[in-house]
């Protein structure tokens, strides 16, 4: 079996010595870069416009509220804007008048092709944002950790209230 992933300090509630907290902040910090490959993107990577604006909005908000987003997020940022500019294709051909959710074939009704399509780009979508801490659950991690942060910095200056 292998070993537990390990998380940011940031993200970590586990109660360490201060030896061990420097430790993993500067394990951390060999690993964070710059993340200007990310500003660093060609529109013909994008599989349309709307994966394009997503990617950028994104990589806004991940900077914003994490902080912690670099060069190594590059592909999965690229994935997830891909799968959800492919998924918003898809919806829209969903909203046409002529979208059938069964069409006819030599060997009866099938489903039709693009609902499966939509499901693979949920799914790459989803994988995608679950590496990126993208999900409730991470953004809830990140929120705990900030706040924590937040009351330490008060009780330091002010001591405990």
């Amino acid at each position: 079996m292998g070993a537990r992933p390990k998380k940011i300090v940031e993200l970590s509630t586990k109660h360490r010595s201060k030896a061990e907290t420097d430790r993993r902040e500067y394990e951390q910090s060999l690993i964070t870069s710059s993340g200007t490959d990310l500003d660093d993107v060609r529109a013909s990577q994008f599989v349309n416009t709307t994966a394009g604006k997503e990617y950028r909005r994104v990589l806004k908000r991940l900077r914003e509220e994490t902080g912690v987003i670099g060069n190594l997020n590059k592909s999965d940022l690229i994935n997830y804007a891909n799968s959800y500019g492919r998924y918003m294709d898809l919806v829209k051909e969903c909203r046409k008048k002529s979208f059938t959710y069964l069409i006819d074939t030599e060997n009866g009704p099938k489903p039709n092709p693009i609902i499966r399509m939509m499901d693979e780009a949920r799914r790459d979508m989803a994988e995608s944002s679950r590496r990126l801490g993208m999900t409730l659950d991470g953004q809830l991690k990140t929120a705990a950790a900030k706040a924590d942060r937040q009351e330490a910095e008060m009780e330091q200056k002010f001591g405990v209230i």
